[in-house]
């Protein structure tokens, strides 16, 4: 079966793009990205990482993920599908492929924060590995609570076993 869409690095040519995904899926309640933070990212020791959704000959980016890395520790601080190519894997994909990678580049932790109230969101990082630690009271801009949630990374090699 052909896969739908390919994971990469992002490209300073795929930053508008980012924006308007951004633009889309988040609201007043949550920090937006802006094209100089994407930017930032695209530059940096980050990982920003995009899906392209193969459409014909042409392709569109139909997802993204930002991974914060730290000295020992690497932590996703967003991912975004877009409605039409959301439950096809791709936020999936997105996240298997970051944690290798941090994996890889010596990380040996990666969190997130996640609404309470994200059900999904939740479901699938639990299945991917990550362990609801606490929660943190108020933690989005509308005062929502998150849960803080981590797993343990280990080299490619260890992780393919």
């Amino acid at each position: 079966m052909q896969k739908l869409y390919s994971i990469g690095r992002s490209t300073l040519s795929d930053l508008d793009k980012l924006v308007d995904i951004e633009n889309k899926l988040f609201d007043y309640s949550d920090v937006k990205l802006s094209r100089r933070a994407f930017r930032y990212h695209n530059n940096s020791q980050n990982l920003l990482l995009v899906a392209r959704a193969k459409r014909g000959k042409n392709s569109i980016i139909s997802g993204y993920l930002l991974v914060l890395l730290y000295r020992r520790s690497a932590r996703i601080y967003s991912v975004a599908v877009i409605p039409e190519y959301q439950k096809l894997g791709i936020a999936s994909a997105l996240l298997d492929i970051s944690i290798k990678m941090a994996a890889n580049l010596g990380r040996v932790k990666m969190a997130l924060e996640v609404k309470v109230s994200n059900e999904s969101a939740i479901r699938l990082y639990k299945r991917l590995g990550f362990i609801c630690k606490k929660v943190i009271p108020g933690y989005y801009m509308d005062r929502t609570d998150a849960f803080r949630m981590e797993m343990p990374l280990m080299t490619q090699t260890a992780y393919n076993k």
